[in-house]
Formats: C-alpha cells, structure tokens, sequence
C-alpha cells in the first residue's frame, strides 16, 4: 500500500525544454504517454538540501484507453482528492491539485482549501 501521495517527475535535462521534460518523465515512470499535457503553474520550493529550486507543473486528462504501469515508487493509483487526506501529502500539492481541477473545469472556485 501507498502511504505518500506524491507526482511523476524529474529534473530538466540538457537542452530539455520543460514539457518535453514532462513528457519524458511521466513516460518513464507510468508509460502513460501524454500529447495534450498543459502548463499548470511553477512554485518555487526549498529542496532537501535547502536550495530553492523551481518546480513546474502540467497537467493533462487521462484517455482512459493507455495503460498505466508504476516504473518508480511503490504504487500507482488516481485518486479523488478526498481519498489522498488518508496518505502523507505534501502541503503544496493541495494546491497544485486545486489548480488542476479549476484548470480542468470540475471545479468553479480556487479556493477549495
């Protein structure tokens, strides 16, 4: 079982853009391969050995026809945004996760949290 709540990502490589970044990394690590993926947003965040770094984020609609594997971490699974209040997430990605479901239309109002 999953216990944290965590994203597909990874670092820019040289000459990347960051959406092909994106792209890669959600390949590598889901086989999910994403053509519609679109800019959420970016936050700077201070990573494990305190150096802000900037942290971008896309986001995309799953077509329901490809087939996801977990390449990395522990497991796989969509989860409703209330489901994930039972695992560790990180304080930002209420956010971010906001942003998406404004982003997509499911919800009217960014101010959820």
């Amino acid at each position: 079982m999953c216990w944290y709540v965590g994203l597909p990502g990874g670092h820019v490589e040289h000459g990347e853009t960051a959406l092909d970044c994106a792209k890669r990394e959600l390949l590598e690590e889901t086989d999910y391969d994403a053509n519609d993926l679109r800019l959420l947003c970016s936050i700077n965040e201070t990573d494990e050995f305190d150096i802000e770094i900037e942290v971008t984020f896309f986001w995309c609609r799953y077509d329901s026809t490809q087939k996801v594997t977990c390449r990395e971490g522990q497991a796989l699974a969509f989860l409703k945004r209330s489901e994930a209040k039972n695992f560790r997430t990180p304080v930002h990605l209420w956010n971010v996760w906001d942003r998406v479901l404004f982003a997509s239309g499911i919800i009217t109002s960014k101010a959820i949290n």
